[in-house]
């Protein structure tokens, strides 16, 4: 726990559970350098990613990065968080002005989000409108960068006036059905709202006490979490499956992706959102094996950087309404430890994102 006004960042020393997590003193980030912005952060949000680094399971692609760094130091103590919510403070960019609400991330391999002062790229933050709160903000970068990246093989629709067009390669200009397993985490309630707007049909899976929510984001249908599997054979099949958690990347048989997908749409396409518990490249070589075996059929791989195009794309969704955040619980920093609120996102069943509140 932290004490009012106080300079911190939350902080691991060694590899391995929300235990060892803690608050310790802030170290600032130094001169700003040009395109950057400095920014007191307010939110940060919890992301698979940040517990799989902090358990050591994307150890090579943290040793590469820190290997590549500019400002190479010792690898520990270790920064915990990529999303963030705050307030400039500082600006070398025409982007953004002091006192500007901002939201954005940070390389999970890296740096790390959860400092009460930081510095980023401005291009890698959005502006968060006068209504959002500074959780609403903090749960949004990651998330919602996956969830455009997952919905682009399903075209553009009615969210911006027009379809992929003959001219969008494997990209399905009809819409059709999706089942979107995961729906109600932090990736999953945003695609289905996405994909709800451009038309498509959304069958998501979730648990009992998420029904509610599912149905006011758009889904068509609510599959309860522990028959979506049969449900998923007995309904195929599908013209894109959007699998969240990455429950099928392994499904061998009827299973499998390349079975449940329509083999009547060329298009049709399994997109998998998924930190496996090894190096990131896995998931690549994982993609690959499946899409040179898959029988024609199509997938595709998610890589949330926030390039200056995503980073756009996500404004634009913002601007028009067409994405709201779902906030599962926010947890302040004076009243409990770092290790609850990763404790609780780890343990699953959360609807959204755990959002950790830096308001010392």
């Amino acid at each position: 726990m932290v004490s009012q006004n106080s300079e911190y960042s939350i902080q691991y020393s060694a590899w391995g559970g929300p235990e060892n997590l803690e608050t310790g003193p802030l170290h600032p980030p130094g001169k700003l350098r040009r395109g950057h912005i400095r920014v007191r952060v307010r939110a940060i949000s919890v992301n698979p990613v940040d517990w799989k680094i902090l358990a050591g399971e994307q150890n090579a692609g943290v040793h590469l990065m820190h290997l590549l760094s500019s400002r190479r130091g010792p690898l520990f103590p270790r920064v915990f968080g990529s999303d963030f919510a705050g307030e400039v403070t500082e600006s070398r960019s025409h982007r953004f002005t002091p006192g500007e609400r901002v939201a954005g991330m940070l390389s999970p391999l890296s740096g790390g989000s959860g400092s009460t002062e930081i510095c980023v790229r401005a291009s890698h933050c959005i502006s968060l409108p006068d209504h959002w709160s500074w959780d609403q903000g903090a749960s949004l970068p990651a998330a919602g960068i996956s969830a455009l990246q997952a919905c682009k093989p399903f075209g553009r629709g009615s969210d911006s006036g027009r379809s992929g067009g003959p001219g969008s390669a494997g990209v399905q200009r009809s819409p059709g059905r999706v089942l979107l397993i995961g729906a109600a985490g932090g990736v999953g309630s945003i695609a289905l709202q996405i994909l709800a707007r451009r038309g498509w049909e959304v069958h998501a899976t979730g648990r009992a006490g998420q029904a509610e929510l599912l149905k006011d984001l758009g889904a068509l249908r609510v599959v309860p979490r522990d028959t979506w599997p049969d449900y998923a054979l007995k309904e195929g099949p599908w013209q894109g499956i959007i699998d969240a958690p990455g429950a099928l990347i392994r499904g061998k048989g009827e299973k499998s992706p390349a079975k449940l997908l329509d083999p009547r749409h060329p298009g049709a396409c399994y997109y998998p959102v998924y930190i496996p518990n090894d190096f990131i490249g896995s998931q690549l070589l994982r993609i690959m094996k499946w899409r040179l075996f898959g029988r024609g059929k199509r997938s595709a791989m998610m890589l949330a950087y926030p390039s200056a195009r995503r980073i756009k794309e996500l404004q634009e969704h913002i601007s028009r309404g067409i994405i709201k955040p779902v906030v599962d619980s926010s947890w302040s920093l004076k009243e409990s430890s770092p290790a609850s609120p990763v404790s609780h996102a780890m343990n699953g069943g959360v609807s959204g994102k755990v959002i950790i509140r830096l308001d010392g």
